[in-house]
């Protein structure tokens, strides 16, 4: 059987690339088994869920160009480019041929030919095993009862990925996270961070990279994932993020994608000198307009529990972190000049009159898309009938009380 060495020609190669397999089937057995009988004594298997991920990663830029995504590269090809870099560094290094086990549905193997499309793809099938592959792919005999099929490796064509920046890996020296609660003011506070010369972010803030790299740090191991890994996800964190939307490395970037508030610990783990800044508004308020917004909660009750429990886990997972900074709804409506002036000093960036005016330009311009018929304001709890604030305040008062909310 011939299994090419992969080819990087037209996709910036990196040195000592072993040669690659890829073997897919619908269960583990199964793909054990065929990857071993590929392979032979040098195999090593790459586990289906660290393979699962890599999926995840292609798809997600796919599924992120509808709507929000990861939007820091100008084209599909150079995020797939990336992608394709961070699956070499975790395997380009290995004595022997790697295989890459992909056990489920037939969607994994269109992104990995994407991902790879220089490597042998092989499919593994016991007799009677799964329809849905046995149409899809020609097979032929190998052995007594495993069906193994040799899909020809699909040429690189020439690439039209916008160049990017290789090397370096980050630790977040130049990188800020903004999180928080839905409707607290995330969106509002990067718009006029980067009205300065030096700090930039996408038009909305939002990249998703963490959540889309989430799936594959669980499959590395988490926190006990060894240096090099650690150190190939930071070099492509540089490349997606950090360089990506500052490729002269003189500002910070600034980063809210709303979901990353809960992956804080390894955003921590994997940009240990990241800045943190959490912006936290009146659960009563948050619980208001989330319910307005999208009908995804019962009751009010039901949506300020949900900020209540979003706002406890920021809590615990900044415990201990120095590099973070508080910034309240309330003060920020009061005194925008002000709040977002101190937190450019706090980030290090010389404040001229010009950037001084673009805040000033900004500060009324509305930055969501999502709907909304009244200007941002605080305690509008109070407009709620009696029942509805009191039964809201019990649901909620616990976090209000830790956040100095309740007086």
């Amino acid at each position: 059987m011939f299994v090419p060495t992969l080819d990087l020609d037209n996709v910036r190669r990196l040195d000592a690339v072993r040669e690659l397999v890829v073997v897919v089937g619908p269960d583990q057995d199964t793909v054990s088994r065929g990857a071993h009988a590929v392979g032979g004594a040098r195999t090593r298997l790459v586990a289906p869920d660290l393979v699962q991920a890599f999926c995840g990663l292609v798809a997600g830029w796919d599924m992120g160009t509808a709507e929000l995504g990861p939007p820091t590269l100008t084209a599909p090809d150079s995020w797939l480019l990336a992608v394709r870099r961070l699956l070499l560094r975790l395997v380009g290094d290995d004595p022997g041929r790697t295989v890459l086990a992909c056990t489920g549905p037939v969607w994994q193997l269109m992104y990995l030919r994407r991902l790879l499309p220089d490597a042998a793809v092989v499919l593994a099938l016991s007799p009677g095993q799964d329809a849905e592959w046995d149409a899809r792919l020609d097979e032929v005999r190998v052995g007594t009862d495993l069906l193994v099929g040799e899909i020809p490796p699909q040429r690189t064509a020439e690439s039209n990925a916008a160049p990017v920046k290789v090397g370096t890996p980050t630790t977040g020296e130049r990188s800020l996270v903004l999180v928080g609660s839905g409707r607290s003011g995330t969106t509002w506070l990067h718009s006029l961070l980067c009205a300065h010369h030096a700090v930039t972010g996408t038009p909305m803030g939002e990249t998703s990279v963490f959540r889309l790299v989430e799936p594959l740090w669980r499959a590395l191991g988490g926190t006990t994932a060894a240096p090099a890994a650690v150190g190939a996800v930071r070099c492509f964190l540089a490349e997606v993020l950090v360089d990506a939307l500052d490729p002269t490395g003189t500002a910070i970037v600034c980063e809210k994608t709303p979901d990353h508030s809960w992956l804080i610990p390894m955003i921590r783990h994997l940009l240990p000198q990241a800045r943190l800044a959490h912006v936290v508004r009146d659960g009563r308020d948050v619980a208001m307009s989330l319910y307005a917004l999208n009908g995804a909660y019962e009751d009010l009750p039901a949506a300020g529990r949900a900020w209540a429990r979003l706002v406890n886990t920021i809590r615990r997972d900044l415990a201990g972190a120095t590099a973070v900074e508080l910034v309240r709804y309330e003060q920020l409506i009061d005194d925008p000049t002000r709040v977002v002036a101190s937190l450019w000093d706090w980030l290090g960036v010389p404040t001229t009159a010009e950037d001084l005016e673009r805040l000033h330009h900004r500060v009324h311009v509305q930055v969501t898309p999502l709907p909304s018929s009244r200007q941002p304001g605080t305690g509008r709890w109070h407009e709620l009938p009696r029942k509805q604030r009191k039964a809201l305040t019990a649901a909620v008062g616990r976090e209000l009380e830790n956040w100095g909310y309740l007086v």
